[in-house]
């Protein structure tokens, strides 16, 4: 694994969140996701592979080095990105840590 990408990991109600984080050089992250619902089994690995391809296909957020910080900057960002691409908000988790 590069050096430049990383993964973190969350949950919230019994969701769980995997985040594919790729560091850039402008001091900003490009942090792809995936949500797993309280009603399926969380298996890691598959987080991992989903939350990385979105990342690689572009389905993904940038945030600055200070949002990453911030618990609620990464989430608001995420659930914008969620919002675009058709994801139902009410199944995203509450936050998200870092």
């Amino acid at each position: 694994m590069a050096d430049n990408l990383f993964f973190r990991y969350g949950a919230e109600n019994s969701y769980r969140v995997v985040a594919a984080v790729r560091r850039n050089g402008d001091l900003t992250f490009d942090i792809g996701f995936s949500f797993c619902a309280p009603n399926d089994a969380f298996i890691k690995e598959l987080g991992r592979n989903i939350a990385l391809g979105r990342l690689n296909a572009g389905r993904m957020v940038t945030v600055t080095a200070d949002q990453v910080e911030f618990c609620e900057g990464v989430y608001n960002a995420a659930m914008a990105s969620a919002i675009e691409y058709d994801v139902r908000p009410s199944w995203l988790p509450q936050k998200v840590w870092f």
